[in-house]
């Protein structure tokens, strides 16, 4: 079996756009607001440079109404549940192929994300738990 790249011409092997972040008001059966999730580590040429990133991890909503969501592209993103501003992007030490947890100590809140990269779809590896904590109305679940 012959192991062959994620990626041909920059592009990864498949059409996008590879991930959306969507806010849906399920008692109105409506999207909210929509836009690409993440972005791939490579700079890509337009339309695709706006299609989102195909491994992105999933989602972790606040009760505070923050997105926090990860992506292999190395940034740790929080948005606005309600209106889908961007609130802060933090780059980490590798692209993390996972969802963002929540938790609670001594009366703190934070959101941990791991980090590990892929060789891949050409990103750095490592292997990482990374945690920050939240101010304000960003509390946790």
């Amino acid at each position: 079996m012959a192991r062959t790249d994620l990626v041909y011409d920059d592009l990864p092997c498949l059409e996008g756009p590879w991930a959306t972040l969507v806010a849906l008001d399920l008692d109105a059966g409506e999207i909210l607001w929509e836009r690409p999730a993440g972005a791939p580590p490579w700079t890509l040429p337009e339309p695709a440079s706006n299609w989102g990133y195909i491994t992105s991890g999933g989602p972790m909503v606040t009760e505070g109404g923050v997105v926090f969501h990860a992506s292999a592209a190395t940034p740790l993103r929080a948005d606005d549940a309600a209106a889908g501003d961007e609130l802060w992007i933090e780059e980490l030490p590798a692209g993390a192929h996972s969802t963002p947890m929540g938790y609670r100590h001594d009366g703190r809140d934070y959101v941990v994300v791991t980090a590990g990269g892929s060789l891949a779809a050409g990103e750095g590896r490592g292997d990482h738990v990374v945690a920050f904590r939240l101010a304000g109305q960003a509390a946790v679940p």
